[in-house]
């Protein structure tokens, strides 16, 4: 549908569509040229076999004319490109296309057609996707997924035989898989090309969602070049897993960071992987006989990423994958765009009977960016947030409720009074965090939370601990300072996550650390460095380090902490230190008996990277006023207060503002989000009141 702007059509061109038998229109071509190119009407349910094009619409200058049925039309360079590709096919003879197919300057027709287009994508022979030109390499890009699609879709057949597809991977798989590629499966110049690839507009499209989770075959085009779509999307889920199958002795660690940032760093890997992620949920629905469905929350949610230019189209564009279930709104393109945001809102908080959207609001819904005045409970679904929603990545992990009733009224369509309980407040906070991507950015979080660390953390364990917590917004544990967890799986989850950041802030404090060692050694004469098997390796004498006095206590704990410090009695003291007494009943049990290997411990520092990289970005570390940690939004102030709303699974940020509140957006606070603030409740000690948010 609407993307940057509609191609021009001639007068007359369109005649107006049946919606009683849901006509749709195809184009058509009578030879392998752009001439003679024609509109013809169908009853969808009796449409001839077509292929329906997603694509973008491109750049609307210089646009080129084309005869459609008699009639000259303007289309963008990128469309005119698209159908010279499709009439060489010769498997294609009729094709759906939005931007010609679909009068786009009647706001009536779109109406119309908006929600037939699940049953377009979804019946079409095939979707074929333009990605334009060859460029960047593309060539070998497709060529790389091609090759890893293929031998992946071999390696699932022969480990699962029989008509019911397997859609899971494991090391046996991935030995299969290389033995096919052959060595070396991977080289610099197709990580380039992957990247360059991943990295390309279409993926931010919203309409691709749609497009591609209901296609039953599509296609990647891209110049002369062709991909399947799922051998595109095995390539991405492998990769993606290559640090939970333990594989490092199939593959190095290295070369596995290598192909995680061939597309992790690619800023449209949220827009696609929703895509995928969805895909594959359509598959398993349709293997197993189950309706595909999903809520219509979640879709809003993983979709945030993706543009449209019509903003409506951020709400519209869902709808073909909810199968029955009743939309919230009801596609009108002439309704303002402020007032289907706040409709659909409402609409979602009485279906569902909670108030879980909450945690997409916050009050960089007034940017100017927008200019639409929402109210700041209601989700600005026009922008990219500038942080990954929680619930995108621990789902229904969270439950700072304990899935209380909501209590709530609605007055003037602006203001929302909601019951729940204030917390704490925001104490001091970092300012301009540095990006995520410079991997020195935990320092600044980590300093600020030893200047104000309780001891005890109030969740009554050490507070490195909770600092490593908040920075993954734990989901895995069970809260309450407990040392148990929702299954082994978590668990492992949790643990590996854990070592990683160990092993990332022994990795800071050591760089932090070696020059200024060499310096003093040369300066003083005492010996801090410790030769070991006659120079082969190298380790720090921490002790003598600590009696200089030199060296801050945040770097020293690490160092002692750390593989390269000489006295194991030192290491154990520290790790202890983040662990928990070893006579507490809540002690993090700790599986390693020693360092892990190099190559296991790069994994495991690679999955916390991975982990803080998407979670960290667009946030602050605060302490709260009675010592908590929270990852907040940056646009959060030291006296924001921390809020749980029942019927909310996340605790919220609201800021007082007269008799009213404003929504900031959604905490990260590890001590609040499995229901220890109900208990305060519970045991009299906070509570309930009412909030009016505007």
């Amino acid at each position: 549908m609407a993307t940057p702007t509609t191609p021009k059509p001639a007068p007359d061109l369109y005649s107006p569509l049946n919606t009683t038998t849901r006509e749709i229109r195809l184009i058509g071509t009578k030879s392998a040229s752009s001439s003679g190119v024609f509109l013809q009407t169908f009853p969808l349910a009796t449409a001839p076999p077509y292929h329906a094009l997603s694509y973008m619409w491109g750049n609307p200058s210089p646009a080129i004319d084309m005869e459609i049925h008699g009639h000259s039309v303007a289309v963008t360079r990128n469309l005119h490109d698209a159908l010279m590709a499709l009439w060489l096919r010769p498997d294609v003879r009729y094709v759906w296309i939005d931007a010609l197919c679909i009068n786009q300057a009647s706001p009536l027709e779109k109406q119309h057609q908006v929600p037939l287009m699940d049953r377009i994508y979804s019946r079409a022979t095939s979707v074929l996707i333009w990605l334009g030109p060859a460029a960047n390499d593309s060539g070998r890009a497709l060529d790389l997924f091609r090759r890893w699609g293929t031998a992946i879709d071999n390696a699932l057949a022969v480990l699962n035989p029989g008509p019911k597809p397997n859609h899971s991977f494991s090391r046996e798989g991935l030995k299969l898989v290389l033995d096919e590629i052959g060595n070396p499966p991977f080289d610099e110049p197709a990580f380039n090309a992957a990247k360059a690839f991943f990295s390309r507009d279409y993926w931010k499209r919203m309409w691709i969602v749609q497009e591609l989770v209901l296609a039953e075959k599509a296609l990647v085009l891209c110049g002369g070049d062709e991909v399947d779509l799922d051998h595109l999307r095995f390539s991405v889920a492998v990769w993606d897993g290559l640090g939970l199958l333990k594989v490092e002795d199939l593959i190095d660690p290295e070369t596995q960071l290598r192909i995680n940032m061939a597309y992790a760093t690619g800023a449209n890997l949220g827009p696609m992987q929703t895509v995928f992620k969805l895909r594959l949920q359509r598959r398993l629905a349709a293997d197993s006989g189950q309706r595909f469905g999903p809520d219509v929350l979640d879709l809003v949610r993983l979709t945030r990423p993706s543009q449209a230019t019509d903003p409506r189209d951020k709400i519209f564009a869902v709808y073909g994958m909810l199968g029955d279930q009743k939309y919230p709104v009801e596609p009108d393109y002439t309704v303002p765009v402020k007032d289907i945001y706040t409709t659909f809102t409402v609409e979602q908080i009485n279906k569902s009977g909670r108030l879980d959207i909450l945690s997409l609001a916050g009050s960089n819904n007034t940017t100017p960016r927008t200019n639409m005045a929402l109210p700041t409970w209601v989700p600005d679904f026009s922008i990219d947030p500038s942080a990954l929603n929680l619930a995108t990545v621990a789902g229904t992990g969270y439950y700072a409720d304990l899935g209380s009733t909501p209590l709530w009224t609605l007055s003037d369509n602006r203001r929302l009074t909601v019951r729940g309980i204030i917390c704490d407040s925001l104490s001091t906070m970092t300012l301009s965090s540095d990006d995520p991507d410079n991997t020195t950015w935990p320092w600044a979080w980590w300093s600020l939370a030893a200047t104000r660390s309780s001891h005890p953390y109030p969740a009554g364990i050490p507070w490195r601990q909770a600092v490593f917590r908040t920075l993954i917004a734990d989901y895995a544990s069970l809260g309450f300072g407990s040392a148990a967890f929702r299954g082994p799986d978590h668990e492992e989850w949790f643990l590996r996550r854990a070592e990683g950041c160990m092993a990332h802030m022994r990795w800071l404090a050591l760089n932090r650390a070696w020059e200024w060692i060499r310096r003093q050694e040369a300066d003083t004469g005492i010996k801090l460095l410790v030769a070991v098997n006659g120079e082969a390796e190298v380790t720090m004498d921490v002790t003598k380090l600590q009696d200089t006095g030199g060296m801050d206590d945040e770097t020293l704990y690490w160092l002692r902490n750390s593989t390269d410090t000489s006295d194991e009695a030192v290491r154990k003291e520290a790790l202890d230190a983040f662990l928990g007494p070893p006579d507490a009943t809540n002690r993090l049990a700790w599986p390693f008996e020693r360092y892990p290997l190099l190559a296991e411990q790069d994994q495991n520092l690679n999955l916390f990277r991975k982990a803080t990289l998407s979670l960290c970005r667009g946030r602050e570390f605060a302490v709260t006023g009675e010592g908590y940690f929270a990852m907040v939004p940056q646009e959060a102030r030291e006296g924001d207060l921390v809020c749980v709303v029942f019927g909310c699974p996340i605790p919220m940020l609201l800021r007082k503002v007269g008799p009213s509140y404003v929504v900031v957006g959604e905490v990260a606070a590890y001590g609040m989000m499995q229901g220890e603030m109900m208990e305060e409740v519970r045991a009299g000690r906070l509570v309930a009141e009412d909030f009016e948010l505007v």
